[in-house]
């Protein structure tokens, strides 16, 4: 029993590369559509009065760089 005991490190680890290539692209596409998406949500919902278009340009931004640094990191 105590030759299978293994470190959470070793249990939690991806061995499989299409496994965090999935992960990645899914993490990736979720930030991008929460920022972008938010941005526009918060515009629209305000009636202009707490957005306007910069702000959805800087939210479809900030979600790109972070998909970018998210894909980067593999």
């Amino acid at each position: 029993m105590e030759g299978n005991k293994r470190t959470m490190r070793e249990r939690c680890t991806l061995r499989k590369d299409i496994i965090k290539e999935f992960l990645a692209e899914f993490l990736g596409t979720f930030i991008l559509i929460l920022f972008g998406c938010g941005s526009v949500a918060q515009t629209v919902l305000s009636r202009g009065a707490l957005g306007e278009p910069l702000t959805i340009h800087i939210g479809f931004t900030l979600g790109v760089a972070g998909c970018h640094g998210l894909g980067s990191a593999r």
